[in-house]
């Protein structure tokens, strides 16, 4: 069972031997750094075997991803108190300039042994890797300066393409929030900003022609980009094309093809900006069908209170049926179950024969009442619609 710390020994040398407050200046010769270096190596390295034996003898893997995740944010807090050494002013405090220097070379050698075990645990063990605990502070500064370039190009391309600045300050205001060194960054944001990055700009390499909002927009889409920025973007160009509309049916129906390309769009498989949020396929529909709600209801209102279309509506418009409401419904699932009617959506097919049907006792069928009474069949309305099915068999018969 992997219950067992295996970094007593790494932790003593980060947060003691090595300590700026502990290194006396009169005691730090090269050897000594080196053999530091050398006993950081060796711990790293047992540390890789101790993994891979815990692991085999863990079985379930709720205990491995507990003893992977606890080493791990270990290790983070390891580099980044080392991080914290590289900027500290004891470094230049104590001693002279070569002193401060030979630290600072030190230092990041102990670093980049540590953030390769790191990497050891993020390759070798990815399915255990937390991808919610947050980049090491220097390994997050690296991260920016590497990307700082290709944001730059990306940046080019918008204005070579001329995409709207709004829509460009969406997209890039997480590369330069990076630049903030407050701001802490998760393996999971990196792993997404590096793969939005690269599909962005090989968008733009392959393009045969201008690149334009609504094109880059598909492609955030596809990227599952869910920013509340972008998708507040989004429902504002949805505006901007529906006010210049002049009727609901039209606007009804830009709104139905909304739906149509979005249920046609292919989503990276798990990929997702914001893991806290819906994908932005699902924010968009939601506020879609959440318009053509409204819409509907607001023709219906329009129905109800026209002079000419309000008020029941004459007796000769409805089929007048000897069955009772229960038979009715089951009269329907009859055919439904039967085959002899085909439609796929029963909730329309109820709602068309609760609205165009009447019997004896009523001039009016509950939408409702029909629909639970077809879902939950009355037996003394089975037995009456067996007398029915014989003499409908019978007058077949006759003929």
């Amino acid at each position: 069972m992997p219950s067992e710390y295996e970094f007593t020994e790494l932790e003593h040398f980060v947060s003691v031997q090595i300590n700026p407050v502990y290194l006396r200046f009169e005691n730090v010769t090269d050897e000594l750094l080196n053999q530091y270096a050398v006993n950081c190596l060796n711990a790293c390295e047992k540390s890789k075997k101790r993994f891979h034996q815990a692991v085999l003898a863990a079985g379930k893997k709720s205990r491995i991803n507990i003893y992977i995740h606890h080493h791990q944010a270990c290790l983070i807090r390891f580099a980044d108190d080392i991080y914290g050494y590289l900027i500290s002013y004891r470094l230049t405090d104590t001693g002279t300039e070569d002193y401060a220097e030979k630290l600072t070379v030190f230092y990041e050698k102990v670093y980049r042994t540590l953030n390769n075990l790191l990497l050891y645990l993020e390759k070798d063990f990815n399915q255990y890797f937390n991808e919610k605990a947050k980049l090491t502070r220097l390994c997050k500064s690296e991260f920016t300066k590497t990307i700082s370039v290709k944001v730059r190009q990306l940046r080019k391309h918008f204005r070579e393409n001329t995409i709207t600045d709004e829509l460009v300050q969406i997209v890039t205001l997480p590369f330069y929030n990076l630049q903030d060194d407050s701001t802490c960054i998760t393996y999971h944001r990196r792993n997404y900003l590096v793969i939005l990055l690269v599909e962005l700009l090989e968008t733009f390499a392959n393009k045969t022609s201008p690149v334009t909002d609504g094109q880059l927009r598909n492609i955030l889409t596809s990227l599952n980009y869910n920013s509340l920025a972008f998708f507040n973007f989004s429902i504002r160009q949805f505006a901007t094309v529906t006010g210049e509309m002049t009727s609901d049916s039209e606007i009804i129906h830009f709104y139905l093809l909304q739906l149509k390309l979005l249920n046609q769009v292919t989503i990276k498989p798990s990929f997702i900006n914001n893991k806290q949020l819906p994908g932005i396929p699902v924010q968009i529909k939601t506020w879609i069908n959440e318009e053509l709600a409204f819409l509907e209801r607001k023709q219906q209102h329009v129905i109800n209170h026209s002079p000419i279309l309000s008020g029941p509506l004459p007796a000769k418009a409805k089929i007048h049926t000897t069955l009772g409401v229960s038979q009715l419904s089951l009269g329907l699932k009859l055919l439904i179950d039967g085959g002899i009617i085909t439609n796929s959506n029963y909730t329309e097919l109820i709602k068309i024969v609760a609205q165009n049907f009447k019997t004896d006792r009523a001039d009016h069928i509950s939408e409702e009442s029909l629909r639970n009474k077809y879902y939950n069949i009355d037996q003394t309305a089975a037995v009456k619609m067996k007398e029915v099915v014989i003499n409908l068999l019978n007058l077949v018969r006759s003929y």
